[in-house]
C-alpha cells in the first residue's frame, strides 16, 4: 500500500510541474510586450530616417520615460568615420502614423528608395542621453512616461542567466510583420522619378514575440569582441534594439545582428546596458521595485504543495495503523556505525578518525593576478580569468573598489586575459586609468600589460600590479 501511495505522489507531482511551467511561458512574453516600444529617428540633413525597436528600464512594472535601443538606431557613421546622430528622436504611440514614400527611377526600376512622411504630433520626443559606440548600445530620456509601457527587469549578467539550448523570445517591431493598410499607383514625380506612398500600421501595440532557443553564447569578433548569445530566431530590419527575454520574462539581450544568408542572428549581452547606465549616471534607477508576481506560478505551486500534503497525511495514517496492528516491517540498520578503536595499552577508548579530504585544485592557478599595491585593496588579489571589471558599483563590477581616495566611476576599467595574453580597457571613466610609464589610457582602447606593470586609477592613491600566483611579497 504504502509503495502504491508513494508512486501516486511523484505521478501528480510530475503532472502538475509541466501544467504550470506551460502556463508561465504563455504569459511571459505578453507581460514583457508592454515594455516594449517602436523609435522613430529623423535625420534632418539626410534620407537616412528609420524605425528601431527600444524596451523600458527603471522600476520594474512601472510606466518608465528610460528606454534602451541599439545605437545605430539613432545614428549612423557619416563619411568621416564619425557618429551623425538623428536631429529628432521619437517614440511611436497609437495615434501615430507612418507612410513610406516610396521612389524610383524610369529606366532603373529595381533601384528603388523610400523616406518616411511621419506625423509627430502624438508621438513622444526624446534624447540620448548615453552611448558606447563599441557595443552598439544607446540610452533614450523621453520628455515623458509612455502611457502603458512598463519598465523590464534586467539581468544582472547574463551569463548566470542563459546557457546553450535555453528556451528565448525575441520581441520587436520587424518591419516584415507591419499590416499593410493602403498604397497609392506608381505616379511620376518629376526627372524620370516616379513615386508610390504605402501606408502600414504601426500601433505601439502590435509587438512581434517570437520563439527560439540558444544556439551558443559566444563573441563577435568582428565587433570590438562583443559578448553576445546566437539564438535561431530570425531577425529582420526593424528588431534592433529590442529585448530577448528568457522564460522568467527577464532581459537577458538586446536584438542587434541577423543574416538572412547565413541565418546568424545575435542579441548583444544585457550586460552593456549596465555599463552605458554608468557613463551617464541613471544606474540606480535600473531594477527599481519589485517584478511583478506571476500568478500561474504560484497557483501552480500551493495546488502543487496542497497535493503533496495530502498524500503525505494519507501516507503516514495508513503506517500509523499498521504500527498498531503488529504488522509493521523490522528496522533494519543499513549503515551501522564504526565501532571506536579500543586502545587496551592505555584503557582509552578513541573515536574513529574520519578520512582526510582531498584538497581541490585551483582552476585559476594559470592566470596572473591584479594585486591592490595602494588604496582601498591593498593586498588583495583577484584572477584574472576572462574579463575582470573594476569600479565602485557592485552590480557592474567583478572587482569593487570602495573608498577610492583619487576618484573612481561607478565602472571605471577592465580587465581581459586572452590567448595568455593581460588587456588593459578605460571604460569612459571621469578621473582616468593611467599606465605607469606610458601616461592615460584612451577610452575604450585596450593596452596590452605584462606581468610586473602598474596602473591605477585617478591617481597613484589607487595603485595595481600585474603578477603572477602568490602575489607581490
Amino acid at each position: 500500500m504504502l509503495k502504491r501511495l508513494s508512486c501516486l505522489l511523484m505521478a501528480l507531482i510530475l503532472m502538475i510541474t509541466p501544467l504550470a511551467a506551460v502556463n508561465v511561458s504563455a504569459s511571459v512574453a505578453s507581460d514583457a510586450a508592454n515594455g516594449v516600444v517602436r523609435v522613430y529617428s529623423s535625420f534632418l540633413d539626410s534620407d537616412y530616417d528609420g524605425t528601431g525597436t527600444a524596451f523600458g528600464i527603471g522600476t520594474v512594472g512601472e510606466e518608465t520615460d528610460l528606454f534602451v535601443t541599439n545605437l545605430h538606431c539613432v545614428s549612423y557613421t557619416n563619411d568621416q568615420g564619425g557618429l551623425t546622430f538623428a536631429q529628432r528622436v521619437y517614440i511611436v504611440t497609437d495615434s501615430s502614423s507612418l507612410k513610406y514614400n516610396y521612389y524610383r527611377f524610369e529606366n532603373y526600376s529595381d533601384y528603388v528608395f523610400y523616406e518616411i512622411d511621419a506625423d509627430t504630433a502624438n508621438m513622444v520626443s526624446c534624447e540620448v542621453i548615453g552611448y558606447i559606440e563599441d557595443y552598439d548600445v544607446a540610452i533614450l530620456r523621453a520628455s515623458k512616461n509612455v502611457s502603458g509601457r512598463v519598465a523590464l527587469e534586467i539581468a544582472d549578467k547574463t551569463e548566470s542567466e542563459v546557457t546553450q539550448g535555453d528556451t528565448v523570445y525575441a520581441l520587436g517591431f520587424p518591419s516584415d510583420s507591419d499590416d499593410f493598410l493602403n498604397s497609392t499607383d506608381w505616379t511620376y514625380v518629376s526627372d524620370g522619378i516616379e513615386q508610390v506612398i504605402v501606408t502600414y500600421s504601426s500601433l505601439v501595440r502590435d509587438v512581434t514575440s517570437t520563439k527560439g532557443s540558444v544556439s551558443k553564447v559566444s563573441t563577435i569578433s568582428s565587433v570590438n569582441n562583443s559578448k553576445a548569445i546566437q539564438i535561431d530566431v530570425e531577425l529582420s530590419i526593424g528588431n534592433s534594439g529590442g529585448p530577448l527575454i528568457n522564460e522568467d520574462g527577464i532581459v537577458v539581450g538586446i536584438n542587434t545582428y541577423g543574416s538572412t544568408t547565413t541565418n546568424l542572428n545575435y542579441a548583444l549581452y544585457s550586460d552593456y546596458i549596465w555599463q552605458v547606465a554608468a557613463t551617464c549616471g541613471v544606474t540606480d534607477e535600473i531594477n527599481v521595485g519589485v517584478s511583478k508576481i506571476n500568478l500561474p506560478l504560484i497557483i501552480g505551486i500551493i495546488v502543487a504543495a496542497v497535493v503533496v500534503i495530502v498524500i503525505i497525511v494519507i501516507i503516514a495514517v495508513v503506517a500509523s495503523s499498521k504500527k498498531k496492528k503488529g504488522t509493521s516491517e523490522p528496522h533494519i540498520e543499513e549503515y551501522p556505525p564504526q565501532p571506536p578503536i579500543d586502545d587496551t595499552s592505555t584503557g582509552r577508548v578513541e573515536p574513529p578518525v574520519p578520512p582526510t579530504p582531498p584538497v581541490p585544485e585551483d582552476p585559476t592557478a594559470s592566470y596572473p593576478r591584479v594585486q591592490g599595491v595602494s588604496g582601498s585593496l591593498v593586498g588583495n588579489r583577484y584572477p584574472i580569468a576572462g574579463v575582470l571589471r573594476m569600479g565602485r558599483n557592485p552590480q557592474c563590477n567583478e572587482v569593487v573598489v570602495a573608498g577610492a581616495e583619487g576618484g573612481v566611476s561607478a565602472v571605471h576599467c577592465q580587465l581581459e586575459y586572452v590567448n595568455g595574453v593581460v588587456y588593459l580597457k578605460d571604460l569612459g571613466s571621469t578621473y582616468g586609468t593611467y599606465v605607469e610609464g606610458k601616461g592615460r589610457l584612451a577610452a575604450n582602447q585596450p593596452m596590452q600589460l605584462k606581468v610586473g606593470d602598474r596602473f591605477y586609477l585617478g591617481s597613484r592613491k589607487e595603485m595595481y600590479e600585474i603578477v603572477l600566483k602568490g602575489g607581490v611579497k
